[in-house]
C-alpha cells in the first residue's frame, strides 16, 4: 500500500508540473534533499535548499514555459518509517 501511495503522489507532482505548477512540487520537498540536473548549461547543477530549487524551477519555466511529462514507470523501494542505522547497527536517533 505504501508504494502505491508514493507512486500516486509522484504521478500527481508530474501532472502538476505539466500544468506549470512547480510550487506544489517545491512544497512537498523534505528539508534535506539533493536535486541533480546533469549538464553544463543554465539548468545544470545540484541544489540542496528549497530556495535553490525554487530559483531552478523559475528558470526552468522561463526557458521552457510549456512542459509535458509522460510518465511510463515509477520505481519505489524501501520501507516507510525506516531510520538510518549507525555502523554498529543501532538505530540512529
Amino acid at each position: 500500500m505504501y508504494h502505491f501511495i508514493v507512486r500516486r503522489n509522484v504521478r500527481k507532482i508530474f501532472e502538476g508540473l505539466s500544468r506549470g505548477d512547480w510550487q506544489s512540487a517545491l512544497a512537498g520537498m523534505a528539508d534535506r534533499f539533493e536535486h541533480i540536473f546533469p549538464g553544463d548549461h543554465a539548468l545544470g547543477g545540484t541544489r540542496h535548499t528549497k530556495a535553490g530549487l525554487k530559483a531552478w524551477f523559475q528558470r526552468l519555466f522561463a526557458v521552457h514555459p510549456v512542459l509535458q511529462f509522460d510518465i511510463k514507470h515509477i520505481a519505489s523501494s524501501g520501507r516507510r518509517g525506516t531510520r538510518p542505522r549507525s555502523s554498529n547497527g543501532a538505530t540512529a536517533r
